[in-house]
Formats: structure tokens, sequence, C-alpha cells
């Protein structure tokens, strides 16, 4: 089997969706033509995290009604079944989709049937994962948190997996989600943390391991500590790799800076994950072949490396 850990809602739509939905709404783009608004929009090796981030706007502009949840959900569900993968954890942020005056209710009703729709046409296997925004304060993670909770014991249906805490890493600590983390590891459901994406943020993933996050997304900064990696491996816990998303926000210059092949040869479980499929151009199938073109990656570590992914599965 075939798992993707790591796949953000809003980054991972089809271009021609994201021009119907805003053509039908009436939203405003920078261009209408496919491979002219790709280009746009796309990351592009050496940006910062931050000049990443800001792209988003063009998406989630277009991702407030609840026919476009579902839609992007559900194509979603189709494109990831293409490309060869069996189970996909599909993360957003439920907060992020309300400007339009939808309830949070409705906005995660909307997300779970686009998903159910697709495992019943295209044969996959899907969850949700809640991501909180580590700029926004502590009370805004502590309600998500909450919510992760309510709808997992309430309605179990709804398949959600599992907690994050993503956005802009710089200056924004993760320790200030320390409530909602608590949270969420009493209630029993499994926690991932965006961390070690960019420079000086090594504390940060320090903090992430040492709380016993089950995954940790991007991790690049873990090779850098060689009594963390030790850690990491004790623990158990599994490195969610984004190469081509990390050459976009600039913690490497380039693929073969990635040092997902020395955190594998140190026993530390890795995974091979898209990220965003619109916006960094890629699938988890493309950044496992990066993985054996420019890493050393054989086609044993790639068997190895997806048993660790569908070991780490949150359901």
């Amino acid at each position: 089997m075939a798992s993707e850990l790591h796949l953000h809602l809003d980054g991972s739509m089809r271009i021609h969706t994201l021009i119907d939905l805003a053509k039908h709404d009436g939203i405003k783009l920078s261009s209408y033509e496919p491979d002219e608004l790709v280009e746009q929009i796309r990351f592009k090796q050496g940006m910062t995290q931050k000049e990443c981030l800001n792209t988003f706007s063009t998406t989630l502009s277009v991702m407030q009604t609840k026919y476009a949840l579902s839609r992007i959900a559900y194509e979603i569900c189709e494109d990831q079944k293409n490309k060869g993968v069996d189970y996909a954890e599909i993360r957003y942020c439920p907060f992020l989709h309300k400007e339009s005056g939808l309830k949070i209710e409705d906005i995660i009703n909307s997300v779970h049937r686009g998903l159910k729709q697709g495992e019943k046409d295209f044969g996959i296997k899907t969850s949700q994962i809640f991501c909180a925004l580590r700029h926004q304060n502590a009370d805004s993670s502590v309600e998500l948190a909450i919510l992760a909770c309510y709808y997992s014991k309430r309605h179990p249906e709804y398949q959600i997996a599992g907690f994050d805490l993503a956005c802009a890493e710089a200056n924004n600590p993760p320790w200030v989600h320390d409530e909602a983390f608590q949270i969420i590891q009493k209630a029993g459901l499994k926690l991932t943390i965006h961390a070690g994406e960019v420079k000086d943020s090594l504390d940060y993933l320090r903090y992430a391991i040492s709380i016993g996050a089950n995954r940790i997304g991007h991790g690049v900064l873990l090779a850098d500590d060689e009594k963390l990696m030790q850690q990491a491996k004790a623990f158990g816990t599994t490195i969610e790799c984004c190469v081509t998303s990390n050459v976009h926000t600039g913690i490497i210059k380039e693929a073969k800076e990635h040092p997902a092949k020395k955190l594998f040869d140190a026993g530390v479980k890795i995974t091979f994950c898209a990220d965003n499929v619109l916006l960094s151009q890629t699938t988890m199938r493309r950044e496992q072949r990066i993985a054996k073109r420019f890493l050393g990656f054989t086609e044993s570590d790639i068997k190895k490396c997806e048993q660790y992914s569908d070991e780490a599965r949150f359901i």
C-alpha cells in the first residue's frame, strides 16, 4: 500500500478547478489561462517560506463555498489514486474557509462529503488532519483541538485522524500551542508538527520531538543534531520529507542537499510526501523519483520508506 501523509487541501487542487471556481464565483485571478496561472502562482526555487505561504491567498479565495470544498476534496481522491496512492491524509485549517460566512460544521462536512464520495468512486482511503496556525494565538489552536476531539469521538465517520501545527515557522514557537497539543494527546489523537523547516528553528524541532509528536512535517534541520536524530529514532518519530517544497522555501538550495538519506541511514523513519501538489507541481511518486535520482536511495530503500509511511498512518 502507498500512503500519502502530508498533503494540504488548499495547495493541491487542480488548476482547471481553481479557474472554474473563480469564474463561477466572480473572483478575479491574475490569469484564466491554466499554464500561465500555474507559472504565476507555483512555488519557485529560492523563495522564502513566507513568500510561498502568501501564494495560498489565491487558492483560498475560491475555497469559501461548500461546493468548492467538496469538489476539491473529491478530485484530490481521484488524482491521488491515479498516482498510485491507496491512502491519503488531507490536512487543512477549517478556520480559513469562513470568509463567505460558512459555519465550521459546514466546512468540515463539505470536506468529508467530497472525501467519502471520492473513496467510493475511486477505491482510495482517506482521513482528515486539522491544522492549527502557529502565528495565531493559543485560544485558536485550543478551539481547533477541541473540535478535532469532538468530531473524532462523536462523528468517527469523518475520520479525523489527527492534529497539525503549520504556517510560518520563523519567530512562531510551537510551545505557544502546548495546551492544544495536550488536549489532542490526552484524547488519544495523533499529532504531527511542522518543524525544522526554516533556519534557526532547531529548538522548535527539539520541542516537537520531546513532547512525543508522532510525526514531524519537513524536519530538515534534524540532520544537524546527532543527539536529536538518535532521540527521534528511539521515539519512533516519523519525518514527513518534502524535498521539492524544501527547495522552494529555501531551506536547501537544490534537491541533492536534502538530508533524507542521512536520516534514513541513521535509522530515522522517513516518508516522502508531496506537501502541495499544485503549488509545488509534484506528487509523492515524483518525490520518490527525486530521492532515487539525487539522494542515492535504492528501490529497496524506497520500499522501506513506504513501509514506514504505512506504519505511521494516523488511521
